[in-house]
């Protein structure tokens, strides 16, 4: 019960700039990045100097640590990688239930659903709650092929993931800061 009250606090508290990275990437270049982070093909590709600048950006207003950069550029990606999986689907409001209903999950669960192989009764937890909010998701996942349904948990997973580095660039310490604040390796970068 304290877990849950626990993620229940954390998930209603929000880390100033969490959605910074995320707001400051161009609409328009999202399904790009989306799809690179979905090939796992983000570097060196043309949309990673598009999120590079939003990190850095985000970094420098909130005065971000390199550390705390990379968690909000984390929570970025796979909030992007989730969205277009939900447009695929055919279903774009379903990434917005599920990033709901992974924030109410404790740490430890979230870790769990993230860990390859393992996690299936946290995925179950988080399908309950997501069906909860839309009764049409039970049917969708019944009607649907394996392939869809492992697109529809690695939606779920990557919300996971994203919770996981919200969470962590609350807690990403200070004293990482490289000069200014911004990501090493950065065309302004001190």
């Amino acid at each position: 019960m304290t877990a849950l009250l626990l993620a229940l606090v954390a998930a209603a508290t929000p880390v100033p700039g969490e959605t910074c990275v995320y707001e400051a990437v161009p609409a328009g270049s999202r399904g790009a990045i989306a799809d690179a982070v979905l090939a796992k093909r983000l570097r060196g590709s043309p949309v990673e100097a598009v999120l590079q600048k939003a990190t850095d950006g985000c970094a420098r207003q909130h005065g971000w640590t390199v550390q705390q950069a990379l968690h909000a550029n984390g929570h970025a990606m796979m909030r992007v990688g989730a969205e277009r999986i939900a447009e695929q689907l055919g279903r774009p409001g379903w990434s917005g239930i599920a990033m709901t209903a992974v924030r109410l999950r404790p740490r430890e669960q979230l870790e769990t659903l993230v860990t390859v192989g393992k996690g299936k009764a946290e995925f179950e937890l988080v399908l309950t709650h997501m069906i909860a909010a839309d009764r049409g998701i039970a049917a969708f996942v019944d009607a649907s092929d394996n392939a869809t349904v492992e697109r529809f948990i690695l939606m779920i997973k990557l919300l996971a993931v994203g919770e996981l580095e919200r969470l962590r660039l609350a807690e990403a310490p200070a004293f990482l800061s490289a000069p200014g604040g911004l990501m090493p390796g950065t065309a302004d970068a001190r």
